[in-house]
């Protein structure tokens, strides 16, 4: 059970941290949060990684749900989330996510408190990285039944969306220093890194799902 829990942590924080990149994603959080106090944005940084915890735990846990609503199989959603995902990860490798001086007035015009817009979504937890916590979610649980193994199962991918929310307080909280230390060119190199095992995350998420197809057919 240990090893299971321990698998589905690892495995769901892997999963989806390459394409929530809260490193690569924390110089737009400093530039989003510039105008406000340092304990105050410190304070936004908290109350989004709480928000990015939630949502992808409603869809960690929904998305088994979701998907026979609209009758669509695991097999099929692997195939389409490894394909959108593969895009994203292409994307990041040839050029860098931002958000320009117009978008960035007009967000702050619109809205006083950005900590769940735009911020949370869909800086942190956009489509790509919901896909992968819906298809989680929906391949564990398989069936209406909550067994010891499905529910250890849940317990760990939780588990790894909570590390993976700490990761995201963490990367926001000390957004100043880290893009001080790293620099635009340490930024790009990890978000390149991080964008490389996505891409190899989504075609194996890809595989799976074709194989899967296979043994169906």
């Amino acid at each position: 059970m240990l090893n299971t829990l321990l698998h589905f942590l690892g495995y769901t924080f892997m999963a989806i941290f390459p394409i929530t990149n809260p490193i690569g994603m924390s110089p737009i959080f400093l530039s989003l949060t510039k105008d406000h106090p340092r304990q105050e944005r410190r304070n936004m940084a908290k109350r989004v990684a709480i928000n990015s915890f939630f949502v992808y735990w409603v869809a960690l846990l929904l998305g088994s749900w979701i998907l026979s609503f609209f009758s669509l199989s695991i097999p099929i959603v692997k195939i389409a989330g490894g394909i959108v995902i593969f895009f994203a990860a292409f994307n990041m490798l040839n050029s860098k996510p931002k958000i320009s001086n117009k978008e960035q007035k007009e967000t702050l015009f619109e809205t006083r408190d950005i900590t769940f817009f735009p911020l949370t979504m869909p800086i942190t937890t956009g489509a790509g990285s919901l896909a992968i916590a819906m298809s989680i979610g929906a391949d564990i649980i398989t069936s209406g039944k909550l067994s010891l193994m499905t529910i250890t199962k849940l317990c760990g991918a939780s588990l790894g969306i909570a590390v993976l929310a700490l990761t995201i307080f963490v990367c926001y909280y000390f957004a100043d220093w880290i893009f001080t230390k790293l620099g635009k060119l340490g930024t790009q190199v990890v978000t390149q890194l991080a964008a490389f095992i996505l891409l190899a995350i989504s075609v194996e998420i890809v595989w799976e799902g074709i194989k899967t197809l296979i043994v169906m057919s």
